[in-house]
């Protein structure tokens, strides 16, 4: 599931997302949920937390390693944002606004 509930507000997403998780492994069914609700990282015993690496020395250079940790409610938006021009500043400048 690709965070399935991003229409919602963040604390509806953590609510739904916690019941959906909850009857996933109520089920013991395997699942992987994609989600940037830090929250849900630390669920339960069961709940297995992957986070996407970047460079530590530059954060919009993603190293795609995937390993084992929390999420740290890092999502590097703002430099991935900068990378392809696209913050409101660069909008702005670009449309003349």
């Amino acid at each position: 599931m690709n965070e399935v509930f991003s229409s919602t507000t963040s604390s509806d997403a953590e609510l739904l997302g916690r019941d959906v998780i909850r009857r996933i492994a109520a089920l013991g069914a395997l699942a992987v949920y994609v989600t940037f609700v830090d929250e849900l990282s630390r669920l339960s015993q069961a709940t297995v937390s992957l986070v996407g690496e970047v460079d530590p020395n530059d954060p919009e250079r993603r190293t795609f390693r995937i390993v084992r940790a929390y999420a740290d409610g890092r999502a590097h938006a703002r430099a991935v944002a900068t990378a392809h021009r696209l913050t409101y500043r660069q909008l702005a400048e670009r449309l003349a606004l």
